[in-house]
């Protein structure tokens, strides 16, 4: 399987370049982080799609993983789903797996990556799988959220009727309940997915019909994929971290840091910094 990173986006592309010590106490860049886990979950190639020039430095960023990765120039700055579709001939005719520069991915299991639960999921289930997470009803005005069924005997699966881009509170509490959640949280997209190739034509289709330029989401295609198709979500045991909000990279860090070996020297501190403030 292969997978492809979008890092194309002009507020968000030199985020996987910054540098973050992992749980092991070593400085890594994001991006190379997000590679050696997709090669520990089985990824055979990484196509990076970037906006053009940016691919020097991408490839500084990967360091001894550069030749891991293809660099997919996207030009005209088009969005999101025009971004996918740039993959699709590195794609081909195969599942790939697809995720974002711009988040930083913690799971909370010792043995398996965030990447590798979603991995596995789509392969028991055999068909497209997005990875969702619980999510505040103040925070969903920034992903897409899913509607759908929980399937009897697999736990944190659900089997999606519908997705909704950054929907207000009112529209989620109106289509988006699920059940088994705490009041007022909503299942949204975590940033991980394992897609079916027919994603690309269902791109392709909805990017020839808009307007001017065109700007097309994700979540406009998986609508249209799961009307033909079964397509599935798992709750993975972990957290995103969006390293555009404010804060974020912060916040990623001490989710990494709280997973070390130093954990209880690095709380110490942090209660130390708090009583002095």
């Amino acid at each position: 399987m292969k997978a492809v990173i979008t890092a194309a986006g002009k507020n968000h592309r030199h985020l996987p370049l910054q540098t973050i010590t992992n749980a092991e106490g070593q400085p890594v860049s994001i991006l190379r982080m997000q590679l050696l886990e997709l090669k520990a979950a089985g990824i055979e190639r990484v196509g990076i799609v970037v906006n053009p020039g940016d691919e020097a430095l991408l490839r500084d960023a990967a360091g001894d993983l550069a030749d891991f990765i293809d660099c997919l120039p996207q030009k005209g700055g088009q969005g999101y789903g025009h971004a996918i579709a740039c993959a699709r001939d590195f794609v081909g005719n195969e599942t790939f797996l697809l995720s974002i520069a711009d988040h930083l991915f913690v799971s909370d299991l010792p043995d398996r990556s965030c990447f590798q639960q979603v991995i596995e999921s789509a392969g028991q289930m055999q068909a497209s799988v997005s990875a969702v997470q619980p999510t505040r009803e103040s925070q969903i005005h920034s992903f897409g959220v899913v509607a759908g069924d929980r399937v009897d005997g697999e736990s944190g699966v659900l089997r999606v009727r519908e997705v909704i881009e950054k929907p207000t509170p009112t529209l989620a509490e109106q289509k988006l309940i699920v059940s088994g959640l705490r009041a007022g949280q909503y299942l949204a997209f975590f940033g991980i997915h394992v897609l079916q190739p027919a994603i690309f034509g269902h791109l392709e289709q909805l990017l020839a019909a808009a307007d001017k330029p065109a700007r097309v989401n994700l979540t406009d295609a998986v609508n249209q994929l799961l009307n033909e198709e079964d397509y599935y979500a798992i709750e993975v045991a972990g957290r995103r971290f969006d390293l555009e909000a404010p804060f974020g990279l912060l916040h990623g860090q001490l989710a990494l840091a709280l997973k070390s070996p130093a954990r209880e020297q690095i709380m110490a501190d942090l209660l130390q910094l708090v009583a002095e403030r």
